[in-house]
């Protein structure tokens, strides 16, 4: 049975910056009034449509919000589950409830310190679950972590050197996550997928390599993986025979699956198999089993439900690092880890891409990475600068963001 958290006194931590959304400079002092013109000859063609009224249109997007977690030992990350925020500080998971951060230390007691958040499913807080990797990136261990009346290890943790590099939630309870081997060297078991909770059914394998191939047990070695309750499931990852990125897709009740390979993403940099570029790389991005969105390095790929298509990247010459997308906008960082300032991308629709200018920050002068994720949600775009998590609303009006601290 779930049971629904009680916050108790809170502590509420606050900080709100009016910028300017539109990144326009102020404007310079009025002009003396020019002569009037002459009068214009009657019109003989058609009447022009009147020009839209600017002032009667509202600006689809407010002022920014601010809140600042800071100092933690590494920068925020941002994820989405169902339609709230969770904020990875590596000392904790804050999640946003009614459109407010929360951060309940006693939900943390048994969660330990780890270096990274590999998937996400259910919801919260009534039924959350979280696979991360628990010490370093090279010797972690894959842990899965489900929420009750406080976070709780589920199940035995992977062997060191394994991990989860995905979560997915496939209805009824059911949950399944996709295990992978990092360790150097021939690999003694490949990747399978491994069932979490709920009722255990039968689940598919990934396509053997055939002939054998050193190092490698299946064609796919894995990247990142997104399943869905239709039991459709989605792998992406670098060929072990070719190194050409592809996407290896399990439908409900067929075999054998489909490899495809990317394209357009041949040729990216850290598109090939054991590359490690750093956080967020590759990128999955899902809004339903028909529209997921896939980025690797510099590269944009959509689906649609049938086909993988190409999408123009902004005009940057920093990786893409997070994408995000709500409704008809989509949102993405570009950035260089703390070469250069982080780049917050907006497109909507069809329209070309505009660059977000931030509002300043403290202490922006010593260490200004810019915007370093980015998650979109039904209601808001929220943005991780720095140590900072700033919130932005799609009804153009600023809503109180708090952090809120149980006591």
């Amino acid at each position: 049975m779930s049971r629904r958290l009680g916050w108790g006194a809170v502590l509420v931590v606050l900080a709100a910056c009016v910028g300017q959304p539109s990144g326009r400079r102020p404007s310079s002092p009025p002009a003396a009034p020019a002569p009037p013109p002459p009068a214009a000859a009657p019109p003989t063609g058609p009447t022009p449509p009147a020009a839209p009224n600017r002032e009667a249109q509202k600006t689809r997007f407010g002022p920014y919000a601010r809140v600042d977690l800071g100092p933690w030992r590494k920068p925020i990350e941002l994820y989405r589950l169902g339609s709230e925020l969770v904020v990875d500080t590596g000392g904790g998971l804050f999640f946003t409830r009614n459109g407010v951060l929360v951060n309940d230390p006693k939900l943390q007691r048994e969660l330990p310190a780890f270096y990274g958040v590999t998937g996400l499913a259910g919801s919260f807080p009534d039924d959350a679950w979280v696979s991360a990797i628990v010490g370093t990136a090279s010797s972690g261990e894959g842990t899965i972590f489900r929420l009750a009346s406080h976070w709780k290890r589920h199940g035995k943790p992977l062997p060191e050197g394994w991990t989860y590099v995905g979560l997915a939630d496939l209805g009824e309870g059911r949950r399944v996550a996709l295990a992978v081997n990092y360790q150097h060297g021939p690999y003694i078991q490949g990747p399978y997928f491994h069932h979490i909770s709920g009722k255990a059914t039968k689940l598919p394998s990934l396509t053997a390599v055939k002939p054998p191939v050193v190092g490698c047990t299946t064609r796919i070695q894995p990247a990142s993986f997104v399943g869905f309750p239709s039991g459709r499931l989605v792998v992406y990852g670098a060929l072990c025979e070719t190194d050409e990125p592809a996407v290896e897709v399990f439908e409900p009740g067929a075999t054998p699956s489909t490899i495809t390979v990317i394209d357009s993403f041949k040729g990216a940099p850290c598109a090939k198999s054991g590359t490690d570029c750093g956080r967020g790389d590759p990128l999955v991005e899902v809004t339903s089993e028909s529209d997921i969105w896939l980025v690797q390095t510099d590269r944009i790929v959509r689906f649609d439900g049938k086909t993988w298509k190409p999408v123009q990247p902004p005009a940057t010459k920093q990786p893409i690092v997070a994408l995000s997308a709500s409704g008809d906008d989509v949102w993405l960082v570009a950035a260089k880890g703390d070469q250069e300032v982080g780049e917050l991308w907006h497109r909507s629709g069809s329209a070309p891409w505009t660059r977000e200018v931030l509002p300043p920050l403290p202490h922006a002068s010593d260490h200004n990475h810019g915007a370093t994720d980015v998650v979109a949600t039904e209601k808001a775009v929220w943005v991780a600068a720095d140590q900072h998590v700033l919130r932005r609303d799609y009804a153009g009006e600023v809503t109180e963001i708090a952090a809120r601290i149980s006591e």
